[in-house]
């Protein structure tokens, strides 16, 4: 992945590009079913203009317990073609609730399966209102485009991965709070925990108060504060939606990058056999 890949888009710069060929706006928003909140309503009541619903948890392979597993090559090229985007548009993406949710996700997911050109709105959904630019009701109606499956090219980890790191001496880096890193705060995956060794470096931690990625010098201060390994294993969260945060703001400082762990805490601590230690 490129530095230029980690690409941050502010609102105002945003609208002057509305209705540029080959622009297209997603909303790859997930909530946590607990919340009982609907991504997809709150999308049809507010989004931006012309914008589609991406939803993560749809285009993905089914596992079991395991929620919204990467897709294989196919069924992104499906899901993707099916709200019409190809695969040389530029693509942003947004969430409703700054970039802290599943909009760092899709970015990933668009990058691994080649897609030309994809940024993050800069503060998703509340910066664009704030700024008090247009927004649309109801669902796009996209027109269909045959996409090619392209095969993945960004590192993912499965469980075996992990183990055979572990094995190695290989550190991941842990996404979640402090809190949950330690065992100590409620876990919603599972059993409180960590993978063995992991070095815990909080995505919130990288975000300002209203969900807006910290700038580059102050992102640098954080990640070389939390004493990162060298060469980490691989990133990884809760459930592979919010390590995507951290890959980004790596990817943003010429940081290299590094693996997601896609099943991450929901299926390490899931499978039976699956090392843990906790403060």
């Amino acid at each position: 992945m490129r530095k230029e890949d980690a690409e941050l888009i502010a609102p105002e710069a945003l609208a002057a590009e509305l209705g540029r060929p080959g622009l297209r706006l997603v909303d790859a928003t997930w909530i946590a079913p607990a919340q009982g909140l609907d991504p997809r309503a709150s999308h049809a009541e507010a989004r931006l203009p012309g914008a589609v619903f991406f939803d993560i948890d749809r285009v993905a392979t089914p596992s079991g317990d395991v929620p919204h597993m990467l897709p294989d090559a196919e069924t992104f090229a499906a899901g993707v073609g099916a709200l019409g985007i190809g695969p040389e548009d530029h693509v942003v993406v947004y969430d409703q609730s700054g970039v802290a949710s599943a909009a760092s996700r899709a970015w990933w997911t668009f990058l691994h399966f080649g897609q030309r050109r994809v940024s993050l709105l800069d503060g998703g959904l509340p910066a664009w209102r704030a700024a008090r630019l247009p927004v649309e009701t109801g669902r796009a109606a996209p027109a269909a485009v045959d996409r090619p499956a392209t095969p993945g090219r960004l590192p993912v980890l499965d469980r075996a991965a992990v183990l055979a790191g572990l094995a190695g001496g290989t550190p991941l880096v842990d996404a979640r709070s402090p809190e949950r890193h330690a065992g100590a705060g409620p876990e919603p995956w599972g059993e409180p925990g960590r993978i063995p060794g992991s070095v815990n470096l909080p995505y919130a931690e990288l975000l300002d108060a209203h969900g807006r990625l910290l700038p580059d010098d102050e992102l640098r201060r954080r990640v070389d504060a939390a004493a990162l390994p060298a060469a980490p294993g691989g990133v990884y969260c809760g459930s592979g939606v919010t390590a995507c945060v951290v890959i980004f703001a790596l990817a943003r400082l010429g940081r290299g990058t590094p693996a997601l762990y896609d099943g991450s805490w929901a299926e390490w601590v899931r499978t039976p056999g699956s090392p843990r230690e906790r403060d």
